[in-house]
């Protein structure tokens, strides 16, 4: 079986490949068999290493990939020896752990895993939860410097489903917390008992060498419920099938070069979220990679990012995955003369980067930053600039083999035809990594368009070498630093507020975390109220801090299309003028500001400056925003 392709360098290496049916190709279509196969080619290699402070002083803790595989079983039987059924979620509300990795992969063993944000609050969690329905969670013991296990209580109250509780105690990476054994035994919320369980003594007890379920995995099981649609509002599953992630594991390790001779993965993603899930677990888990593990609050470890080119030195670090806001931070952080030389590579696709930050890094850091696009309706990944091959700064590269990509135009939710090259459309894609639908039913409608393709609701436009340029969003997600934001949840609360007629929430352009939430309100008649006053409104019934707007503005008119929906371009338009006069005026740069629709670009932010001496000085200063622009 021929498992290793050749290099992706153009459209044309990609469509050779596709020659051949992946079902000829793929050497796995489960999980639990590539983790397998993984482990047993290269059982004595470390598969995970754990900073728990994040610095080059420490002492990790180390797993081989005997000890990963060896956890994962231990995991997977003892939800064997619960009687946990194969279509039962496993709910783990976990920070970055090794443990982590053993429960994500060994639920999805045994059942289906639910992996959540714990830093979501309580209601939504607890949404998720129910939504998932899963008898089970996984979550840490009490601590004092977080508040996980607080939450876990609270949720559970909401949550009559959940029965048992598996606590990791974090004190056995940190010995100077104190062990919390006095939360475990049976305890009764709101009339009903639950089992708090330690994970440890659990796991102490179960066979680490076998699987002692007989389940034999169908490609089609559901293997897990990723929450998405954004962090904050009403939450949506989305189903990966087994074969889902098998072939996304696959085709991305075949994709990115990495095995565990080329070095080490770097891992400070959170892995309840599909990109640290797969690039920084099943990819190299599957590969014999080693993933050099973050302390539990990633890149936000206290000294982290200021000690990252030490940690590249000394654990010889391949690649890693960030947001852009993590490279606008890496960008400012001296090498003070640290060998680099093993990084060959960064990837984002969580939020759009600015196409100036790229060439920045790149120039500055000296490797390649490969732009992608994904989203968890496809498992992951849908197109990235190539490993092998020509990366065009701001587009989000080639599709992957085997996922068909076009551009189409839609009426709704219809389909009307194919657009030509250099034509705005929405991306619709077909292949063995979109999944087979939501976990509520009623929300598939107008994701799913039959025959297999999914509407991802992003709109782009696709050159002669068929590489992508994304141009807008079709669905209105504000994301805040990779933060995923729905802006109903604005919208929803400012509403109700007696004074608010209409609301409307949109990204405003940021240098630092490319948008953040703003928000435009009309007032209803014979209400006098500031925005500062509905500001403090906004803080105080908003749940979810990063959804909180930095800014409301109180506009006489809102902007309403022909049936009376508002029209959000214009309400974009304002927001970007703010942010772009507000960086400008700083430094004294007076200018006109347009917009024009780019048959290329979308929507481009036309500036016209007085004094044309100011270009290259204007220039520097907006090409921090993700947002199209030129200066005349």
């Amino acid at each position: 079986m021929k498992i290793t392709l050749p290099k992706v360098i153009t459209i044309k290496d990609i469509n050779m490949i596709e020659e051949t049916p992946i079902e000829k190709r793929l050497p796995y279509n489960d999980t639990y068999s590539l983790l397998r196969i993984g482990a047993d080619k290269f059982r004595d290699n470390d598969a995970v290493v754990f900073l728990p402070m994040g610095i080059t002083e420490e002492e990790p803790v180390t797993w081989t990939y005997k000890m990963l595989l060896q956890n994962i079983n231990k995991f997977a039987n003892y939800l064997n020896s619960q009687n946990v059924a194969y279509n039962e979620a496993i709910s783990v509300l976990l920070p970055n752990l090794p443990d982590t990795y053993a429960v994500l992969y060994g639920s999805e063993v045994q059942g289906i895993v639910n992996p959540i944000n714990p830093l979501l609050e309580v209601q939504h969690i607890a949404s998720i939860i129910k939504a998932a329905g899963g008898k089970t969670l996984v979550t840490i013991a009490p601590i004092p410097v977080s508040d996980i296990w607080q939450k876990s209580l609270e949720i559970t109250k909401l949550c009559p489903n959940i029965e048992t509780i598996l606590t990791i105690d974090m004190a056995k990476y940190y010995p100077f917390l104190p062990k919390a054994e006095k939360h475990l035994g049976e305890t009764y919320v709101e009339g009903r008992a639950i089992n708090i369980i330690d994970y440890d003594e659990v796991m102490a007890l179960q066979n680490g060498d076998i699987l002692e379920s007989t389940r034999v995995i169908d490609p089609n099981d559901i293997a897990s419920y990723f929450h998405t649609g954004g962090t904050t509002g009403v939450p949506k599953l989305a189903q990966h099938t087994h074969i889902n992630e098998a072939y996304m594991t696959w085709i991305m390790a075949q994709s990115i070069d990495i095995d565990g001779s080329t070095g080490s993965n770097f891992c400070g993603l959170p892995l309840f979220h599909v990109n640290a899930f797969f690039v920084s677990g099943l990819i190299p888990f599957s590969k014999g990679t080693t993933v050099i593990l973050a302390p539990p609050q990633g890149y936000r470890a206290p000294g982290l990012i200021k000690n990252f080119w030490k940690l590249v030195e000394k654990y010889k670090i391949h690649s890693f995955s960030g947001v852009p806001t993590i490279y606008a931070a890496l960008i400012d952080v001296p090498l003070d003369g640290c060998d680099i030389s093993s990084l060959t590579y960064g990837i984002c696709g969580a939020a759009p980067m600015p196409p100036k930050l790229i060439t920045r890094f790149q120039n500055k850091i000296g490797i390649r930053i490969l732009e992608g696009y994904g989203l968890t309706e496809n498992t992951c990944v849908a197109s990235s600039n190539p490993y092998a091959g020509l990366s065009k700064v701001g587009s989000i590269g080639l599709r992957i083999p085997y996922t068909q990509v076009k551009i189409v135009k839609m009426n709704g939710d219809n389909y009307i035809e194919d657009c030509y090259p250099g034509e705005i459309g929405n991306i619709v894609l077909k292949g063995p990594g979109v999944f087979p639908g939501y976990k509520e039913e009623t929300r598939n409608s107008g994701a799913l368009l039959g025959d297999g393709w999914l509407n991802t609701g992003d709109l782009a436009r696709m050159d002669k070498d068929e590489y992508i340029w994304l141009t807008g969003r079709a669905k209105d997600l504000i994301i805040r630093g990779g933060h995923n934001i729905d802006p109903s949840m604005i919208e929803d609360t400012l509403s109700e507020h007696e004074a608010v007629e209409l609301a409307a929430a949109i990204g405003q352009p940021d240098a630092r975390l490319g948008e953040v939430p703003v928000a435009y309100v009309m007032l209803r008649k014979g209400f006098d109220l500031t925005a500062n006053g509905l500001l403090r409104y906004a803080k105080e019934h908003i749940s979810e801090r990063a959804a909180c707007p930095t800014r409301i503005e109180i506009i006489n008119t809102m902007p309403v299309t022909a049936i009376g929906k508002i029209f959000k371009p214009s309400l974009r338009h304002l927001a970007t003028e703010y942010a772009f006069r507000k960086i400008l005026s700083e430094v004294g740069i007076k200018f006109d500001i347009s917009f024009e629709d780019d048959p290329k670009h979308g929507d481009v932010v036309v500036l016209k400056l007085h004094n044309p001496i100011n270009t290259e000085k204007a220039s520097k200063l907006i090409g921090v925003f993700p947002v199209p622009h030129k200066i005349c």
